[in-house]
């Protein structure tokens, strides 16, 4: 039938002559109890006739079409006129002329029984053909069976096998109370319709029809042994009822006798083979006994006659999810809910479908939908449980396997998933006790054994865990999962051969398991397969390209082939996916390659490349400094009268000292190279140390502050052209230094060396990125945007570019600059230092070739050492030296607290501050712990700095009263007269490491209440025009959980006494605002205090450090480019919005501290209304 033929839709969804011809006309109507009474009106028809009313049209439209043109069927000979009267009137087509059920019921009291009887005696039962009938099938029967069991809007339309023709022997008011019955059910009162139909039994008890109807009401009121017996009664009568076959093959279904209900259904639809309601129960039941196919093909021929019934289009969605086929079970089901929207079965099954699908939040929707309608359906229950398992949301999906175990304390899957929530949560004991049922019930679950496995494996008792994968794969040996986990337990058990077979067999079930193929390639790395290894983790990371632990150990397969740029390139890459396993991997590095140096040293000592002097040949040790890589002491050698450096090494350095060492043996005697002696071993600690040359003159930077007055422009040449011939001697030799600047050439008797060769690397060495070392000022700009790009000779000659202008002005270059963050700013954006006056302009022109921003365009160093001979500078006047010992007079003339030295006690290092070292002490009037800072500064600055020093001082005296405040109680010398200045002590550390220790226990309530006090310390500086300038956790205390603010007030002076100095300014760029790194001149103000803040807000809000994966150098030009933090997931809107308006680019936009004080104090309100 094409669709300008088509029946309207609710024609289609039961028999036309029995349908309401305005629903006909409007397939949108709702029905009604008029929509019923014309039913009741065909039927009453239908029982005059014992036929279908239009049984000989010739299909359906046609029936539609006739009703339509008020066509009805003709009365039947003999008829009571009042009966025919009342039909008449129930299938009127103006429905508010049709009679109530009260109404039918009265008539039918009224009319005479006596005429009935006569009427039911002598009637034709023929009905007036109006159509011509061509025998082929009556789909009227079809449908209306369908309406009686199923349709919740049941409209009354019995069929010809409903009430056949008989001999009406039985009296007249046998049938008058079976039509009585059928009116109640009409109405849809079956406790009415039972009473009715239980009387006209109880005078006719073998009246198939109305055994047939009472087991159809039993079977609506759900009492199916009863509805069994009637049907089975009513076919002892008629054995090819095909109604009552179908309606007793539905009880059977019901009461799950799937074969006995299959018999029925075959036998029905031998009578009637296209009869849609029977091919649907026919093709559920199938479904019950797993014939897919069978059902499939069922409910296809079903939905074939009746395209939109719901209970159809759902029974064939869910087997289509039985063959996994989801995508066209989703369709069914789609379909289905539009249809019939609050179905709790079907938005089940749709629930499934989604989980299936892996759309776990449409699947929760349906599920919890479903749920509502049916509170303790355990199968919706474990399905939402399920999904919320799969999100991750434990607890949600814990509370809905207790509700499940409520309702069946005995269900397998509930118990299993609760034993596997419990693990997740690292509750094992519990998670153990929930699998002892299901493993009680079934000692072979499968699923349970495997839960339990991974208990304890990771309580590493693997032995247990093998056993339950060993049973476990007994019973499904082809299980990919279980043989995965076996391998891991053996790995575990340092069995590599049977852990290699175990992950081999389960890449044969699944070859592209990346987690599988990760794990064979470690167990290959443990064996040193490393070739096999390597394919293996190849393929691994191709599948799951963040997977951090198959790039660590790639990164230590490639080191072990000594396939170092892979090496390298796994390193950088893990560094920004994981920090933590690119920290294991570099210590894993470490390890094999000292172990490699130790053997290369001992190897060296005894060939006699290197000489090793006994510990005890030096004395006399003082600490003068930190190296790159360790402490530098000097010290006397007893035997040579000579004073050298002894330079140890930090614990976490040895791989840069045998690096140093390696270097130094091959350049160091060269002239302007430091000499390398050789090494010594303390005996305490079994660590090697350098013994090197002492030089008497410092570094160049020193040099150049206390003499440049004097030199020449000879004197400068002569300086510059040594160090030249240095690195020309170590670029001959294809080192590079990688870390040349002023401080790491030293002075000796007027001679430049180069020193410090920590960082150095021969040029065939594995390729070394830029990293964080140095000092910004001497790096090209490529270090800065390009963490990993490659140092090589071309950065030593611009970082020699920038030591020609230093030597040219006698100080740093851009000396001016607070922030060492700034500096990377300005050279990344093209700036180099502006020449000195006076400079000769080949001299200027040289240095800026060297520091050329294209490394192509820098002349190498043999070019630049010609250019430094050809020069023949002009003399010049001397400048004054600066003044001296202003310190000592102006400390002393101010009013400033004073404590002696003899007043502490217990003194220990526990780290650097701005000026110099920093103590922690007792003082013992009044007894408390405090903190000293060293300032180790020299006395050769200007009376200016000195004054401000003491104002600030001063300051920090009046100004420390406030409890967010660290109390600053004065001042002190040591015997070497070095000043110190007293603060209150913190026993719990900087903001940064209270959080590395408690963030883990921290409520949100807690973390705002920190929020609030930094504020409230901020606020107290602001009110009173303090600004901090250097705002960051490591300048934030806490003690006995009382926050407070440090180090406020001396930043901008600090800046200023380092601008001379040989001290490099502590600062965090992170907490920096892009103006400070845009203009190095800009003065911050409040609004910079700000700026800090909005970043310690997030840093609270996320318990790390930001930008902790970047490189040092990496971030000022990240967030110049106007990056930051992304909010931490889970963080509330509010507090996101607050710390993004702090850390605005624009000043103005920049709340001020008192507004950010309000908004976090309605925030905490916010949190204890909550709990």
């Amino acid at each position: 039938m094409n669709n300008s033929m088509a029946i309207p839709a609710s024609a289609s969804n039961g028999a036309p002559a029995y349908i309401d011809p305005q629903y006909h006309i409007d397939p949108r109507k709702k029905p009604d109890e008029n929509s019923d009474i014309y039913s009741l009106g065909v039927i009453f028809w239908e029982l005059t006739s014992g036929t279908p009313s239009f049984g000989n049209a010739e299909n359906r439209f046609i029936i539609c079409i006739q009703i339509l043109q008020g066509y009805r069927e003709e009365v039947i000979p003999n008829t009571p006129s009042d009966y025919a009267e009342l039909y008449k009137c129930c299938w009127d087509s103006d429905p508010q002329k049709r009679p109530s059920l009260d109404e039918i019921l009265e008539v039918l009291d009224e009319i005479s029984s006596e005429k009935a009887a006569e009427f039911i005696t002598n009637s034709n039962r023929q009905p007036k053909p109006i159509l011509t009938k061509d025998n082929s099938h009556d789909l009227l029967s079809v449908e209306s069976s369908a309406k009686i069991i199923e349709e919740p809007d049941f409209k009354v339309s019995c069929t010809k096998s409903l009430f056949r023709p008989r001999s009406f022997q039985k009296s007249v008011e046998s049938s008058k109370l079976k039509a009585q019955g059928i009116v109640y059910f009409a109405a849809k009162n079956y406790e009415g319709s039972l009473e009715f139909l239980n009387k006209s039994l109880s005078i006719n008890p073998n009246d198939a029809d109305a055994l047939k109807f009472r087991g159809i009401t039993y079977f609506k009121l759900k009492n199916y042994e009863k509805s069994l017996t009637d049907l089975t009664k009513s076919l002892n009568s008629i054995k090819n009822d095909a109604v009552a076959l179908i309606f007793r093959g539905q009880v059977y279904y019901t009461l799950g006798h799937y074969k006995e209900s299959l018999y029925d259904l075959n036998k029905s639809l031998e009578l009637d083979p296209n009869n849609p309601f029977a091919l649907r129960c026919r093709g559920q039941t199938y479904h019950m006994l797993n014939h897919y196919e069978e059902s499939l093909a069922d409910l296809n021929k079903s939905l074939k006659y009746d395209l939109n019934n719901a209970d159809t289009l759902r029974s064939r969605g869910q087997t289509y999810y039985e063959l996994k086929l989801y995508e066209e079970s989703l369709a069914d089901l789609d379909r289905s809910i539009e249809l019939e929207p609050n179905n709790a079965i079907t938005l089940r099954s749709r629930g499934q479908t989604y989980y299936m699908l892996e759309r776990y939040e449409e699947s929760l929707g349906d599920l919890t939908k479903s749920i509502e309608i049916d509170p303790n359906n355990t199968v919706a229950l474990i399905f939402r449980g399920q999904s919320y398992f799969k999100m991750k949301k434990y607890e949600e999906s814990l509370a809905d396997f207790t509700k499940t175990l409520e309702i069946d304390s005995d269900n397998v899957i509930a118990l299993r998933f609760s034993g596997e929530i419990y693990f997740k949560l690292g509750k094992f004991a519990e998670s153990l006790k929930n699998l002892e049922i299901p493993l009680k019930i079934d000692e072979n679950d499968v699923g349970a054994l495997q839960i339990r496995s991974q208990i304890y494996y990771k309580q590493k008792e693997y032995v247990n865990s093998l056993k339950d994968l060993d049973k476990a794969l007994e019973l499904d040996p082809k299980n990919a999962n279980l043989l995965r986990s076996r391998g891991q337990a053996h790995y575990c058990l340092e069995k590599y051969i049977d852990s290699l077979g175990d992950f081999t067999d389960s890449l044969k079930i699944e070859p592209d398991n990346a987690f599988t193929l990760r794990c064979r390639g470690q167990a290959y790395y443990m064996m040193k397969n490393y070739e096999e290894s390597l394919a293996d983790l190849n393929k691994s990371i191709e599948l799951e390209p963040e997977d951090a632990v198959a790039l660590r150990f790639r990164g230590q397969t490639y080191y072990m082939l000594n396939r170092y740029d892979e090496y390298d390139v796994d390193l950088t890459r893990l560094s920004k996916i994981n920090p933590d396993n690119a920290a294991i991997l570099k210590s894993i590095e470490k390890e094999h390659m000292i172990d490699n140096y130790n053997k290369w040293l001992e190897n060296a000592i005894s060939q006699q490349h290197i000489r090793k002097f006994d510990y005890n040949e030096f004395e006399t040790f003082k600490r003068i400094g930190e190296g790159g890589f360790g402490t530098v002491f000097k010290a006397e050698w007893k035997y040579h009268g000579l004073p050298v450096v002894i330079k140890s090494l930090k614990d976490n350095m040895r791989q840069e000292f045998f690096k140093e060492l390696q270097i130094l043996l091959k350049v160091s005697f060269h002239p302007n190279i430091n000499h390398f002696y050789g090494v010594t071993k303390d005996p305490e600690t079994g660590i090697y140390s350098l013994v090197l040359q002492y030089a008497e003159g410092g570094n160049l930077r020193g040099y150049l502050r206390v003499n440049f007055p004097k030199l020449q422009w000879s004197d400068k040449l002569r300086i510059a052209k040594e160090i030249a011939q240095g690195l020309m001697f170590l670029h001959n030799n294809n080192v590079a230094h990688r870390d040349l600047h002023s401080k790491n050439v030293l002075v000796h008797e007027d001679k430049m060396m180069i020193a410090d060769f920590g960082l150095s690397r021969q040029i065939n060495e594995p390729s070394i990125t830029s990293g964080a070392h140095g000092m910004p000022a001497y790096r090209e700009p490529q270090c800065f945007n390009n963490p990993s790009y490659i140092i090589d000779l071309r950065s030593d000659i611009y970082s020699f570019g920038v030591i020609l202008w230093e030597i040219s002005s006698g100080r740093p270059p851009f000396q001016s600059f607070e922030l060492e963050a700034s500096i990377v700013v300005h050279i990344f954006q093209g700036n180099r230092e502006i020449p000195v006056e006076g400079t000769p302009s080949e001299y200027t022109n040289l240095y800026v070739k060297c520091w050329d921003s294209d490394p192509d365009k820098r002349p190498n160093i043999k070019s630049v050492y010609e250019t430094l001979n050809q020069f023949n500078p002009r003399p010049e006047k001397p400048t004054p030296q600066p003044s001296k010992g202003w310190l000592d007079d102006a400390i002393l003339n101010e009013q400033i607290k004073y404590y002696d030295y003899n007043e502490f006690s217990n003194f220990k290092k526990i780290g650097e501050g701005m000026f110099g070292s920093v103590y922690k002490s007792e003082l013992r009037n009044p007894k408390i712990n405090v903190v000293l800072k060293y300032l180790s500064i020299d006395a050769s600055f200007d009376d200016d700095v000195a004054k401000k020093l003491i104002k600030e001082i001063q300051f920090l005296q009046e100004f420390t009263s406030h409890p967010n405040v660290v109390k600053f109680y004065g001042i002190t010398t040591d015997p070497s007269n070095s000043y110190i200045m007293v603060f209150q002590s913190a026993e719990d550390g900087n903001l940064r490491e209270y959080f590395k220790k408690n963030f883990t226990k921290l409520q949100w309530i807690d973390k705002l209440h920190i929020a609030k006090e930094i504020a409230m310390g901020l606020v107290y500086l602001h009110e009173n025009d303090l600004i901090h300038r250097n705002l960051h956790p490591k300048n934030i205390l806490v003690h006995e959980k009382k926050i407070m603010i440090t180090d406020f007030g001396l930043y901008k002076l600090v800046n200023e006494v380092l601008k001379n100095s040989n001290t490099t300014s502590q600062e965090m760029p992170e907490y920096k605002e892009p103006e400070c790194l845009k203009d190095f001149s800009y003065e911050r103000d409040k609004k910079s205090d700000i700026y800090s803040f909005g970043v310690i807000l997030w840093e609270i809000s996320s318990g790390k450090p930001p930008f902790q994966s970047m490189p040092k150098y990496s971030i000022p030009i990240h967030i110049f480019q106007g990056n930051r933090e992304s909010p931490v997931e889970g963080t509330a809107a509010e507090y996101v919005e607050l710390y993004t308006k702090c850390w605005d680019e624009d000043p103005t936009k920049r709340p001020d501290i008192k507004s950010v004080i309000d908004i976090l104090d309605k925030l905490i309100d916010n949190e204890e209304t909550k709990a």
